[in-house]
C-alpha cells in the first residue's frame, strides 16, 4: 500500500510542469459532462485487475458533480477469472476551482456476475490535472453470489478524460 502512494505521489510531482494553465475547474461552472476512465488494480491473494468505466452527469457549479456510470471489471487470477459489470451512481467533489485541483469521490451501485447480482462501492481520492484529464486512487468492494458469497477487495489506480 505504501509503495502504491509512493508511486501515485511521485508521478504527480513528475507531471506538474507539463500542466497547461487553465481558467477554472470544469466543476465550478453548471452544465453536463462525461468521462471515459481506465484502470489497473491490485486485489487481495495476488490477484490483478483491470477496468473501464464511463459516466455522464451534472456539474452543479460548486465543485460537486452527480452523475451515473457503468463499467467492465476484469479480474485475473492465474488464469483468467471473472468478467464483472458494475453500474452506479457517483457523487464527486473538487475541492479548489483551480486547474490542479485534489478530488474526493464515491461511487455507489451493484453489479453483474454471470447472471447474478452484487454491490458495488468505490470511495477514491485524486487530482484533476486540467479540464480534461484526471488520475486518482480508488478502493473497490465488490460483494456477490455466485456459487457461494464473493467478496473483492482491490485498490487500483486510474486515468480518466472528461468530454
Amino acid at each position: 500500500m505504501k509503495k502504491l502512494v509512493a508511486i501515485f505521489v511521485g508521478f504527480i510531482l513528475c507531471i506538474i510542469p507539463f500542466i497547461g494553465k487553465a481558467q477554472n475547474n470544469p466543476y465550478y461552472e453548471r452544465g453536463t459532462i462525461g468521462y471515459v476512465e481506465g484502470s489497473v488494480g491490485f486485489i487481495q491473494h495476488s490477484c490483478m485487475s483491470a477496468s473501464i468505466s464511463s459516466g455522464y452527469g451534472a456539474k452543479l457549479g460548486n465543485g460537486v458533480y452527480m452523475g451515473l456510470g457503468l463499467g467492465a471489471y476484469y479480474k485475473y487470477y492465474k488464469t483468467p477469472t471473472s468478467i464483472l459489470f458494475p453500474y452506479y451512481l457517483e457523487g464527486k467533489y473538487s475541492f479548489l476551482n483551480d486547474n490542479l485541483s485534489p478530488f474526493a469521490s464515491v461511487r455507489f451501485g451493484g453489479v453483474f456476475v454471470d447472471r447474478h447480482t452484487g454491490i458495488y462501492v468505490s470511495p477514491a481520492i485524486g487530482f484533476s490535472l486540467n479540464e480534461k484529464w484526471a488520475i486518482d486512487v480508488r478502493y473497490e468492494y465488490i460483494k456477490y453470489t455466485y456459487d457461494n458469497s464473493r467478496l473483492l477487495n482491490s485498490i487500483s489506480i486510474g486515468v480518466s478524460r472528461n468530454f
